[in-house]
């Protein structure tokens, strides 16, 4: 059973969770948000702990036309959404109390031409800018070694009942970006080099997406692997033409707080 599930232009994939599946779509709305979800708990658990993750963020798309472009707080914005999706998935699985069942997610959010990151658990944002790839969220598992099971999640997750937003970063995006929302399955059989160096083929951008997704499997077939890539074609559409951008132009929250450090990308 697929527990990995993944959102684009508010549809939920893949259509049964049992087989692996390919969709292709792009999109030229002003505001725009894709997910990746990885269940936890096993199937018939983790499977749905994502869809009902996956279903609240399709219900926040469906309040983009209400947002203020010039005064919207992402960081605010997105701890709202995790406090009631949260909530949600909680009073779902009421009768899994005690066990740890849930779902880890990662998503981007775009806003015109910048974009954000929140992830919490251990799926993962990457942004692969000029041949070199950016690590944009840090995992958050229960130790340092490798361990899959992730230390915060959407569900019956340890410790507070308040589950925080992490990961929380703000850039200006550049036509020719290429990000990636992977699952733990993914960075399990990947490293950071191993993606540079798919990354580096030339090669049309959904067969290179296609290219990390097999090169993963045949390192490690034995988790389930998603991989959300999403290529920048051009930012002309929403560029102020007063405003530059530059590598220097991103933000990064620690956690929900307002605080912003540099360096602004880790390798």
């Amino acid at each position: 059973m697929n527990e990995d599930s993944f959102q684009c232009v508010g549809r939920i994939y893949p259509d049964t969770l049992d087989s692996r599946e390919e969709k292709i779509s792009n999109c030229e709305d002003f505001w725009q948000i894709y997910s990746v979800c990885d269940g936890l708990g096993g199937a018939g658990i983790g499977d749905i702990a994502g869809r009902v993750i996956q279903g609240a963020i399709c219900e926040l798309r469906r309040g983009f036309p209400l947002l203020d472009p010039m005064n919207f707080d992402f960081a605010r914005y997105i701890q709202a959404f995790v406090d009631q999706a949260d909530a949600a998935l909680r009073g779902r699985l009421s009768r899994f109390a005690g066990l740890p069942v849930g779902c880890s997610l990662a998503l981007i959010m775009f806003a015109g031409d910048t974009a954000y990151t929140m992830s919490i658990g251990n799926c993962r944002c990457y942004l692969y800018r000029q041949q070199k790839l950016y690590v944009m969220t840090r995992d958050l598992r229960l130790n340092e070694e490798r361990d899959e099971r992730p230390l915060l999640f959407f569900g019956n997750h340890p410790g507070s009942q308040h589950l925080r937003a992490h990961n929380l970063t703000e850039m200006t995006v550049q036509a020719g970006d290429q990000f990636l929302i992977v699952s733990d399955g993914f960075t399990r059989a990947m490293e950071a080099q191993d993606i540079q160096h798919v990354m580096e083929r030339p090669s049309r951008w959904a067969d290179l997406v296609a290219n990390l997704f097999q090169t993963a499997r045949r390192y490690d077939a034995s988790e389930d692997q998603t991989i959300l890539g999403l290529h920048v074609e051009s930012r002309r559409v929403f560029a102020d033409p007063f405003e530059s951008c530059d590598d220097e132009d991103i933000k990064i929250w620690p956690g929900s707080a307002r605080q912003r450090r540099k360096p602004l990308l880790q390798n």
